[in-house]
């Protein structure tokens, strides 16, 4: 069952979705003030863009893009930091973030360090790509069986490193993080199986290709579908699920037919 929203926040001209449209700091702020009451428990900010085809903007120029709005916001709501850079993620800590939304699952070698000094919750990510930004994926067959090991592998790693277990959550990774559409239903069939974990889940399902209805549809009109494949996933987990979304109005309202 879903329990939280993680409200889409990019602070950022190319992202896939929504790229431009709250890059500078009064739309950027504006927009989180609609996605708060809209009912998103948590703000999720991005400023380096991970879509296909992107390329790094830098650990300086991200934090020149998250600075203003994360010490405008922090204090005045729950911020999760989309960075897999462990400076940047430090930066955001200290400035009053929450938790770190880490697409790379730890990669940093300094990441696990930050997160525990600063007592932040750290979303472990699955990705089939061998590093951000690069997605060129292994042509192997794909199996649930991968998800499994990765996060026995990624959480043994952050417990060992002195995360404590209650700051962990999962995301299994969705659209081309781990391949072609068929993938990403797949895991969707799966996701209870994350339950042996005893950890919660964050499901990164908004706006992907693979909701497509037709060729030519624009990533807004995905939202219904982005809300229903979400909440029906959902349904089969005995973990918490949270969901990280575009619309959160849209989702809010799916979720309060349950209730």
């Amino acid at each position: 069952m879903i329990t939280k929203t993680y409200g889409i926040l990019n602070v950022t001209p190319d992202s896939f979705s929504d790229g431009g449209h709250y890059f500078d700091v009064a739309s950027a702020l504006t927009h989180a003030e609609k996605l708060l009451d809209d009912g998103a428990d948590v703000i999720d900010i991005g400023a380096d863009s991970t879509r296909p085809n992107s390329r790094c903007v830098g650990e300086d120029e991200e934090w020149r893009r998250l600075e203003p709005v994360v010490n405008a916001l922090a204090g005045k709501m729950a911020l999760s930091i989309d960075t897999h850079h462990a400076a940047v993620a430090e930066r955001a800590l200290r400035s009053g973030a929450r938790g770190i939304n880490d697409i790379s699952a730890g990669a940093d070698p300094n990441m696990f360090r930050v997160v525990r000094e600063f007592g932040g919750e750290l979303v472990l990510m699955y990705s089939r790509c061998p590093a951000p930004h690069n997605y060129v994926q292994s042509q192997e067959v794909f199996s649930f069986d991968e998800i499994i090991h990765f996060f026995q592998e990624r959480v043994e790693c952050a417990l060992r490193e002195g995360v404590p277990q209650e700051k962990l959550i999962l995301d299994p990774g969705m659209g081309a993080f781990i391949g072609g559409p068929k993938n990403s239903w797949y895991v969707l069939s799966q996701l209870s199986r994350l339950d042996m974990f005893g950890l919660p889940i964050l499901l990164g399902v908004s706006r992907k290709g693979f909701l497509k209805a037709q060729d030519d549809d624009t990533p807004e009109s995905r939202d219904a579908a982005s809300a229903v494949a979400a909440l029906l996933s959902s349904l089969s987990c005995s973990s918490p699920v949270y969901v990280r979304t575009h619309n959160v109005a849209m989702t809010r309202r799916f979720l309060s037919q349950l209730t």
